[in-house]
Parts: C-alpha cells; sequence; structure tokens
C-alpha cells in the first residue's frame, strides 16, 4: 500500500515538474523538439517494413533502383539514431539551451523530412514492382 501511494505521489510530481517546465521558453522549444521526434519516431517501424519487403523482391540483390532505395532507407533510419544518440536536454538555467535547442528543432526536422521522402520513395518503388 505504501509503495502504491509512494509511486502516484511520484507520479503526481513529475507530471507537475513536466508542465513547469513548459512555461518557460525553454520548456516551450524542447516540447516542440521533442513532438517532432514523437511525431516521426513510429515512422521508423515503416521503414524497417519497407526495408524487407525492397530485399524479398525478386532480384532485389542486382537492381540498382532497389539497392539506392535500401541505402537511403538505411541512411534515414541512421540519421534519427545518430540524432538520438546525439540529443541531450539542456541542463536548468543553461544559458546556451535556447541555442542549442534551436540548433536540434533544424537538425530533427531535417531528419523528419528526409525520413518522410525517403518512405514516400520507397513506397513508390515497391508498388512499381508489386503491379
Amino acid at each position: 500500500m505504501k509503495f502504491a501511494f509512494l509511486a502516484l505521489v511520484g507520479l503526481i510530481l513529475l507530471q507537475t515538474a513536466c508542465r513547469a517546465d513548459q512555461d518557460t521558453p525553454e520548456g516551450l522549444l524542447y516540447q516542440q523538439v521533442m513532438d517532432i521526434h514523437d511525431e516521426v519516431m513510429p515512422q521508423m517501424k515503416d521503414i524497417h517494413q519497407l526495408r524487407k519487403k525492397l530485399r524479398k523482391i525478386e532480384g532485389a540483390a542486382s537492381n540498382e533502383s532497389i539497392q539506392d532505395m535500401l541505402l537511403e532507407l538505411q541512411k534515414a533510419d541512421d540519421q534519427m539514431m545518430d540524432w538520438m544518440a546525439d540529443f541531450k536536454r539542456p541542463k536548468e538555467g543553461d544559458s546556451n539551451a535556447m541555442s542549442y535547442l534551436n540548433t536540434e528543432m533544424s537538425k530533427i526536422e531535417k531528419v523528419r523530412d528526409n525520413m518522410l521522402s525517403t518512405i514516400a520513395n520507397g513506397q513508390e518503388i515497391l508498388q512499381s514492382y508489386e503491379k
């Protein structure tokens, strides 16, 4: 019973802290960066599924357009994984936080744009071979 109560109190404190953080310019910008990440992260599954389907196409190993697409899909995947590995939330009171977060916003927007366009191109190639 004590554990449940402590867990509930901890959850309430965590939610309060997250909401309070969004009241600062840094907190708002951090949340915008994370919103973009959260928007495209589920699309990593699409990248993996496309790669798997493209590899299964007969003659894929010797087809230059399929191999190029597989490479582009891998690059999009790597780009997201690299961004996530490199991204660090700035410490509270960090004077460079806004500059850092603006840079990270630009990076994650490029990751998003690349992922979405690569997925769309991969789907087009896949559809052309499924006919």
